[in-house]
């Protein structure tokens, strides 16, 4: 097993296959809150909640996915010490729970001038909406971490392709 270093171009792959996916999951089960509520009617508060969850477990598929993929001339590999260990459902698990929270404290903040703005108006109005590119950036920065960080005895390596 030879690891290769984490280029641009590399991260740049394995965070666009973990949003790919989970828009996608989201646009499915928007499709499927929609088809069971009908056009225009907001859905009832049992079946959001549902949706947000199956999103939510969603997200962690998306990552299990990421993690076992072959990508172009690499692969992502999970090692303790020099062995490659399986990414079963705990270290997935992990892996997942450290880029999810992040993702949403930062999200919800960084959401927070555009919120400001929608309640001073009324409605929304566009206004701040240029924060939402602040929103990929942070995506990419916490894809960066994750790729880069420990998890207790594990690390997560490039390896190259075989």
């Amino acid at each position: 097993m030879r690891e290769v270093n984490l280029t641009l171009g590399r991260m740049l792959r394995i965070w666009w296959l973990y949003h790919w996916r989970i828009a996608a999951g989201g646009a499915v089960l928007a499709v499927l809150v929609l088809g069971a509520v009908g056009p225009g009617a907001p859905p009832p508060p049992a079946l959001a909640a549902a949706a947000l969850a199956a999103l939510l477990l969603w997200t962690y598929f998306a990552m299990r996915m990421a993690l076992g993929k072959c990508y172009r001339g690499f692969r992502i590999a999970l090692l303790r010490g020099p062995s490659e260990v399986p990414a079963g459902a705990r270290q997935a698990g992990r892996i997942w729970w450290f880029y999810t929270w992040r993702n949403a404290i930062a999200l919800l903040l960084l959401s927070l001038p555009q919120l400001a703005a929608i309640l001073a108006a009324g409605k929304y109005t566009g206004e701040y909406s240029a924060w939402r590119a602040l929103d990929i950036f942070w995506t990419f920065a916490l894809m960066y971490m994750v790729l880069r960080r420990k998890y207790g005895d594990l690390r997560i390596a490039m390896v190259a392709a075989d």
